[in-house]
């Protein structure tokens, strides 16, 4: 019954993906919180909130808060962009347990991380200068990129570790580079240089993100 809720999420998905194509506004209002709806209706038959796994459930929670508050006017954007750092928190939380130092490899993994994570910061940074909003908008912006980062971090871990399966550590390393890369579209579409197609490259990659990173903590042990 739970992988039933979790292929409605990816029907919902599918039909925002079209919504935010064809700018069908209502319809895209509607299906963007049922994607995180179904996502947790899933996760919660599949006896998600068991053990550590509740640390992602609470993140899908506000998760969900977060799509709400995108979706209203400009001014709510900061509170939503909270929203998804506590969801980050949680994550990196949910992932940290039972957590080891990382190999020489990951290592390595971290470093060009880190060295993307400083490229996209200083275009971002520049951006906000330009536009007057640094000094206000530049220290959050900075800090919520370090928390995805280290939530991306955590997530690939899990590769290393032996209390995880190969399947689920591959889908929730997936499921985090996928998710950094649908918040530095966001960013990049909002405050450096919008691309063509870039808002239905951010809830693509935002909602195969989510739904493979849920699976992939269902599916760890």
């Amino acid at each position: 019954m739970a992988w039933v809720w979790l292929a409605l999420a990816f029907v919902l998905a599918v039909v925002n993906w079209y919504a935010v194509a064809r700018e069908k506004r209502i319809l895209r209002v509607v299906t963007k919180p049922g994607v995180m709806l179904a996502l947790l209706a899933g996760f919660t038959l599949a006896g998600g909130w068991s053990g550590h796994n509740y640390w992602f459930g609470l993140g899908l929670a506000f998760s969900l808060v977060g799509d709400v508050l995108l979706m209203l006017p400009p001014g709510a954007f900061m509170a939503g962009l909270a929203a998804f750092l506590v969801a980050h928190i949680l994550y990196i939380l949910g992932f940290s347990q039972g957590l080891t130092f990382p190999g020489w490899s990951l290592l390595f993994l971290i470093a060009v991380l880190a060295a993307a994570d400083f490229f996209i910061y200083r275009r971002l940074r520049r951006a906000l200068l330009a536009r007057h909003k640094g000094r206000w908008m530049r220290l959050p912006m900075h800090f919520y990129q370090i928390i995805i980062s280290l939530m991306v971090i955590t997530a690939l871990m899990t590769l290393w570790r032996a209390d995880w399966s190969r399947t689920g550590a591959w889908l929730a390393s997936l499921g985090a580079l996928c998710f950094f890369a649908s918040d530095s579209l966001l960013a990049n579409n909002r405050f450096v240089n919008p691309i063509r197609g870039g808002r239905l490259l951010v809830i693509i990659t935002y909602h195969i993100g989510q739904a493979a990173l849920i699976s992939g903590a269902l599916l760890r042990g």
